[in-house]
């Protein structure tokens, strides 16, 4: 997975992360925060609209500013856990404007992946983490006469 970012944190083991977080996190997820632990991505934005056909949400694109690292992620937590709660979901990445990319708190191989956005709630995205950045494309491949 670090060939998707110019810049990760450093590894984490899997001790400090059950001993400092206690909740439930997919493999996939918990392997990222191992290896790479937050970072900038190289190719950073995400074509939302073919996720959400029906317009549910007013984004195009969404442009993801950081994925958090674990010591982000328990401070991201600490501040959504009563509001992303009710949907079983964990902040992994912050998307500007305010929005989060999150996973599924589940114990499962792969991390479901979701856009939340406080004014319209979760949007299913991805089976899985690699699915999602392989997915991530450059300011260079946006095509705003798609949806007009």
């Amino acid at each position: 997975m670090k060939k998707y970012f110019k810049s990760h944190g450093e590894s984490i083991t899997t001790y400090n992360i059950k001993q400092q977080l206690d909740i439930k996190m997919p493999f996939e997820y918990v392997k990222f925060l191992q290896e790479i632990n937050g970072g900038i991505l190289d190719k950073h934005i995400f074509e939302l609209r073919q996720y959400d056909p029906n317009k549910t949400n007013p984004n195009i694109y969404i442009i993801i500013d950081e994925f958090l690292s674990f010591e982000q992620l328990i401070k991201a937590w600490h501040y959504t856990k009563e509001e992303l709660s009710d949907y079983n979901l964990l902040p992994i990445a912050n998307v500007r404007g305010g929005m989060l990319v999150c996973c599924r708190q589940e114990e499962t191989i792969n991390a479901e992946l979701f856009f939340y956005d406080p004014d319209f709630g979760p949007l299913k995205l991805t089976d899985s983490l690699l699915d999602f950045l392989n997915l991530l494309i450059s300011e260079k491949e946006i095509d705003d006469e798609k949806y007009k």
